[in-house]
């Protein structure tokens, strides 16, 4: 097993905690962020003490970087693209709009998860659409899923995983059918809740708790019950993979094999997000708590 101690938390504003979402963590050159109900907040690690919070106008469904500098945020109606160099210099380069406004955010088409391909951005839809950006180009949407996109991520292609527990692996206009989720039929379905590639393996978080690693053919490689409850996210740095779950565990785990090398107990926490900020280091976001754990990978 390999030492990942506790280094010191980076401290969270009392009014700005992190929200119930999936992959509720991201990091780009060691600034953090995390969405909370209508603002992302923007969070600097490297000792500047520098923070900033987005206001958007709806709820925020997720907020990732696609890149070192380039965040997307998902949220209820639309999507918006900002540049963030650093937190008092983000500044925000696109907004898309889904369409009207509708008076509450449980009957607005929402915009979840995001991911960079060849230099195009990817962004979920509430209505299984992917949308297309590449510049000041918009494209046409990618379909094939049937439910709300829960996560994407990518290499060389595109992989996009949904509600239905569903993954397809894109090339082009053009998908494939990685995992259909008719095998968790028998429990009412397994939401796909987080997503990742190493190499040419994706690797998919589910609502269950399982971990499953595919070839892009869609042979399953590795099926793991991870964790006790909820996976919430996941994220690779290296060869290593980190997960998080409901159950209040971090773990690290080997990549190609899937063996696990640690284990953390984050007490009374529901993690919400997980992140490496370098080779040596990772953060768990925790819903409703003042601080991010952060570990430090030892010798």
């Amino acid at each position: 097993m390999e030492p990942w101690a506790r280094d010191a938390p980076v401290d969270l504003q009392p009014t700005h905690l992190p929200s119930l979402l999936f992959n509720n963590l991201a990091s780009s050159r060691g600034l953090l962020c995390y969405a909370h109900d209508s603002q992302v907040t923007l969070l600097d690690t490297r000792g500047t003490n520098n923070k900033r919070t987005l206001q958007l106008r709806t709820k925020v469904l997720s907020s990732i970087f696609v890149d070192h500098e380039t965040l997307v945020v998902g949220a209820a109606g639309y999507v918006e693209i900002w540049q963030v160099p650093s937190p008092s210099k983000a500044r925000l380069v696109k907004r898309h709009s889904l369409g009207d406004f509708a008076d509450d955010d449980a009957t607005q088409s929402f915009c979840r998860g995001s991911a960079l391909v060849q230099g195009v951005i990817h962004v979920g839809c509430s209505t299984g659409d992917i949308l297309r950006f590449d510049g000041d180009q918009t494209r046409h949407p990618l379909k094939g899923h049937r439910a709300p996109i829960t996560c994407l991520a990518s290499s060389s292609k595109l992989v996009s995983g949904c509600d239905r527990g569903e993954i397809r692996l894109w090339e082009g206009d053009e998908s494939f059918v990685v995992e259909d989720g008719t095998r968790a039929a028998d429990i009412g379905g397994d939401p796909c809740a987080s997503i990742a590639v190493y190499d040419d393996t994706i690797i998919a978080g589910f609502a269950s708790g399982r971990v499953r690693s595919y070839s892009e053919k869609g042979d399953v490689l590795h099926d793991l019950q991870a964790h006790a409850r909820c996976l919430t996210a996941l994220a690779i740095q290296g060869d290593r993979l980190a997960t998080a779950g409901e159950d209040a565990h971090v773990f690290v785990w080997a990549l190609p094999s899937l063996e696990m090398v640690h284990a953390s107990h984050v007490t009374d926490s529901l993690l919400t997000g997980v992140a490496f900020i370098d080779e040596r280091s990772l953060a768990c976001s925790a819903y409703d708590v003042g601080a991010v754990t952060v570990l430090g990978r030892g010798t």
